[in-house]
């Protein structure tokens, strides 16, 4: 049988940022971070969960705001942010990083380098990853990672510029969803496959929206945006989750008094009278009917909850 409660909590472990994701078998793959800065990994060996595995940082950095999504054959791949993910000069700014098991152990990869690089003391140049990084796979496996990406430039004689932008990156193509100049007006929230599209769930020019994403050679652009108008107190920090079904979007997150709720298409908010610890992340998977949600407790312990 799965691993799941059938009811109630099961408690994982003292951590933060847990992100949870189900395979063709309805067991779950739960990633959180612990006090240390190491990425936990843990799954179901069909009674139980199984002992954790880390994922540590490159280079004695820390690592922070992972995600995970499991293909058909059951392998994770998780994005995560790593202080230090990248070697050579300037790597104390964070990078974006990915991590798949299907060689049987994670194999790490950089997929977003930040850096800031101070050029002959006149100019300086910084590509900054602040806000983390969410990902989906596909039908055949492909990942596709959503993130924010702040340009910096800033020039001795012409002041400094700053734009921001919506970034999503696969093994083969790349897009921009939106971009704006001198302000932050973007964020991201959570991305994931409804059985035939990747779904992506972010904000540009303070609109919310979810889009499906199409790709035609190394290009991925968007189609079929839904603006979301349910007024959400979530950011990157504590962000909203999105799980796309069939034909419907299911949204998770923070009510403005800091309850869980869960929004089922044009449904209104359902409450499940859960007080999360302020500034922790909500997430929600299914399997079958049933609906799971993966928060941190005011008590700092990482649960797994059924909701009813």
């Amino acid at each position: 049988m799965p691993w799941l409660p059938s009811s109630g909590e099961i408690a994982l472990g003292s951590g933060s940022d847990p992100r949870i994701a189900m395979d063709a078998n309805n067991n779950p793959h739960i990633v959180y971070v612990t006090t240390d800065g190491k990425i936990v990994y843990i799954t179901s060996d069909g009674e139980g969960p199984t002992s954790p595995v880390y994922i540590e940082s490159n280079n004695s950095g820390t690592c922070s705001k992972p995600d995970i999504a499991v293909d058909a054959s059951g392998f994770a791949h998780v994005t995560y942010t790593d202080t230090k993910g990248n070697t050579g000069d300037y790597t104390d700014h964070p990078d974006i990083m990915y991590a798949d098991n299907s060689s049987g152990s994670f194999v790490k990869t950089l997929i977003y380098n930040g850096y800031y690089d101070g050029w002959e003391q006149s100019y300086k140049i910084a590509h900054y990853y602040n806000k983390g990084s969410r990902i989906a796979v596909n039908a055949v496996g492909q990942y596709y990672i959503l993130t924010h990406h702040q340009d910096y430039y800033r020039s001795l004689y012409a002041g400094t510029d700053n734009t921001y932008q919506v970034l999503l990156k696969s093994a083969t193509a790349s897009g921009t969803a939106g971009s704006t100049y001198g302000t932050d007006s973007e964020d991201i929230y959570d991305i994931g496959l409804d059985g035939t599209n990747v779904v992506a769930f972010y904000k540009t020019g303070n609109v919310i929206t979810t889009s499906e994403l199409t790709v035609s050679g190394a290009t991925i652009s968007f189609a079929n945006l839904q603006t979301v108008t349910t007024t959400l107190s979530n950011t990157f920090a504590n962000p909203a989750t999105l799980l796309p079904l069939p034909g419907v979007r299911v949204l998770g997150g923070f009510s403005s008094t800091a309850e869980l709720f869960v929004k089922y298409g044009t449904e209104a908010d359902e409450l499940l009278g859960v007080t999360l610890k302020s500034g922790t992340v909500a997430v929600v998977a299914q399997s079958g009917v049933d609906t799971y949600v993966a928060f941190t407790g005011t008590d700092g312990m990482i649960r797994l909850e059924k909701s009813e």
